[in-house]
């Protein structure tokens, strides 16, 4: 009889900006607190600690929190993400870029950006009832990565868990 048993997720990896580095994962030099970030987004109007987790675990997964991270591993410059959001397809891209000039070093102005374009401002009006279900929205219709499962994978446990780890 075969085995039917489900091996569970593997709890993602939180890696340390030092890690980050060394392993050219997240390339980039300008590292932005959680704290600094989570903050920020609290001030933003309609913003919840659900709210702000679940956009936390979108960065983690995307940029480490480096402002200026850009995607490694692409076969081209054009198709290789940027900042903390990881713009990649073109019009957004060109979108942040062109409302956030100074974005390697902005990051407030690419987090203003991301609430404002596209669903943002949908995900604000929304209600939440855990961080993971934020980040999940947000990854889903804010996002919209090529295979969703590997992205769920990624923004679950500890990196959409951020209201409690923001030092």
């Amino acid at each position: 009889m075969a085995n039917t048993a489900v091996t569970p997720a593997p709890t993602p990896k939180y890696y340390t900006p030092e890690e980050r580095v060394a392993s050219g994962r997240f390339p980039g030099n300008n590292f932005v607190s959680r704290k600094e970030v989570y903050d920020y987004l609290m001030t933003k109007e309609g913003m919840t600690p659900l709210k702000a987790a679940g956009i936390m675990a979108n960065i983690e997964g995307e940029s480490g929190f480096y402002s200026d991270a850009i995607q490694t591993g692409s076969d081209s410059k054009l198709n290789r993400g940027v900042g903390l959001f990881q713009h990649t397809y073109r019009s957004r891209k060109i979108g942040m870029i062109d409302a956030v000039p100074d974005w390697e070093t902005n990051w407030k102005g690419q987090i203003k950006y991301a609430l404002s374009e596209d669903v943002g401002p949908e995900f604000i009006k929304m209600k939440f009832s855990s961080p993971q279900e934020a980040a999940d929205w947000w990854m889903k219709y804010w996002e919209r990565p090529a295979d969703l499962d590997y992205g769920c994978l990624l923004y679950t446990s500890d990196a959409a868990d951020e209201e409690d780890s923001v030092d």
